[in-house]
Parts: structure tokens; C-alpha cells; sequence
């Protein structure tokens, strides 16, 4: 008898612990965010990001009669701004 009355103490002890430690996990925290926050990062780092392969291929494009230094920045552009996956 006075093992199964402290099998069941223990028993409800490491119940309670777990519980405790749910709560304050890293694993179940509250992942809520602000929703517009996030895209308007998105949308400024994307945006950015056209206008830098803008930049590029009008570098690119204005290298005409400069084979190597076109093939270059032909490259560079090919390697930053299309093998992104979208």
C-alpha cells in the first residue's frame, strides 16, 4: 500500500513538472508575429532586390563591344538574379 501511495505521488509530481515545462518551452512558444511586419520586410528586401538585377542587367546590357567583360556581368547577373528560386 505504501507503494502505490508513493508511486502515485511520484507519478503526479513528474505530471506536474512536464506540464510546467510545456508551458514555458521554446518548443510551444507563442509564434504569433506581425503578420504586415514580416511583409513589409519581404516586400522591401524584394524590391531592393529588382532593382539591384535591374541594375545588373543594365550593366550588362550597356557592356556591348566588351565581350569578356560582358560575359562577366552576364554571369554575375545569371548567378544573382535568375537562379533564385521565385
Amino acid at each position: 500500500m505504501k507503494y502505490i501511495a508513493l508511486l502515485t505521488t511520484l507519478v503526479f509530481t513528474l505530471l506536474m513538472i512536464a506540464s510546467t515545462n510545456a508551458a514555458e518551452s521554446i518548443m510551444f512558444e507563442d509564434k504569433r508575429t506581425d503578420i504586415t511586419g514580416d511583409a513589409n520586410t519581404n516586400n522591401l528586401e524584394s524590391e531592393q532586390q529588382r532593382e539591384y538585377c535591374k541594375k545588373l542587367y543594365r550593366k550588362y546590357q550597356s557592356l556591348k563591344g566588351k565581350p569578356q567583360r560582358r560575359s562577366a556581368a552576364h554571369e554575375r547577373y545569371k548567378a544573382e538574379c535568375l537562379s533564385q528560386d521565385r
